[in-house]
């Protein structure tokens, strides 16, 4: 397993390189490893035991295997991708997920993979904050920060209501059949309403905002914002329905300052009236 001539770089992240496996051992055929890229403060085992932390709520999280690497295995991966490695001890081996071929980018954070030959289709959504907004705001956190990129806005707190789960499918623009089948799972399932609960914060603009230094990072919102960042494939394939989260990954307390200067960006827009007419589909402005 540890020698780099087995594996061939695949893609890279913001935090982390992944490489397919190319070799002999039935074990890893169909894997990928996760590197941890050279600037990142958390090691992969820290990553490892932080995503176990949250399988008995979250049974959809992608299977993890944490393995010892080498710096010889590390270096060559590195000299061979042109991509700078974290010298770590480790790196986690995961399935790797097989999206159909055609993608159908609807906004930044959801995109529609399809075989029209095969009828599959793989929803992938980045819910990004599921939290209840605060009293003063008349657009959530994910639809400011749209608004602020001038990009679409798709309301993923609309899926915590089913009342209005059906009018969001539809914007996606799916053939009957799809869209039937996702209108069913969103209705149906209780995962968004398990992440709501998990990122609970109270107050979380405000202590974002008062911030100072890494040391006063509560271990709560570390782990809510990790959960802010994952991704969720929804595939469904002759009758059968896939639920995968990936990208949990564990924050660094440092990651403060990034927070609060995107929070300070995002302030005024939060109830700024000139943007009445882009408002949240579900949060009418107060």
């Amino acid at each position: 397993m540890d020698n780099p001539e087995d594996w061939t770089f695949l893609n890279k992240g913001k935090a982390n390189a992944i490489f397919k496996y190319i070799g002999n051992d039935m074990n890893y055929k169909g894997k990928v490893i996760r590197l941890r890229l050279a600037d990142q403060l958390v090691l992969s085992k820290e990553i490892f035991e932080f995503v176990n932390s949250f399988r008995p709520q979250l049974h959809q999280l992608i299977a993890m295997e944490l393995i010892p690497v080498s710096s010889r295995f590390l270096t060559t991966l590195e000299q061979e991708s042109g991509i700078a490695i974290k010298k770590d001890t480790h790196g986690i081996i995961m399935p790797l997920i097989g999206l159909p071929e055609q993608r159908k980018r609807v906004s930044k954070h959801i995109s529609l993979y399809t075989d029209p030959v095969q009828n599959h289709l793989t929803v992938e959504i980045k819910p990004k904050w599921l939290y209840s907004i605060p009293q003063h705001t008349s657009l959530c956190r994910n639809c400011a920060l749209n608004f602020y990129r001038d990009e679409e806005l798709f309301c993923t707190l609309d899926l915590l209501s089913p009342n209005l789960i059906t009018n969001w499918v539809d914007k996606l623009g799916l053939n009957e059949q799809h869209s039937e089948s996702l209108t069913q799972f969103l209705s149906n399932s209780d995962l968004f309403h398990i992440l709501y609960d998990l990122q609970h914060f109270e107050d979380i603009h405000e202590t974002i905002g008062t911030l100072t230094n890494e040391n006063e990072v509560p271990e709560e919102l570390i782990r809510s914002m990790a959960l802010k960042d994952i991704t969720i494939y929804i595939s469904f394939a002759n009758d059968d329905t896939k639920v995968t989260i990936i990208d949990l990954d564990k924050k660094h307390p440092s990651k403060y300052r990034h927070w609060k200067k995107q929070e300070e960006s995002l302030w005024n827009l939060y109830s700024q009236n000139s943007i009445v007419e882009k408002q949240c589909y579900r949060h009418l402005p107060r």
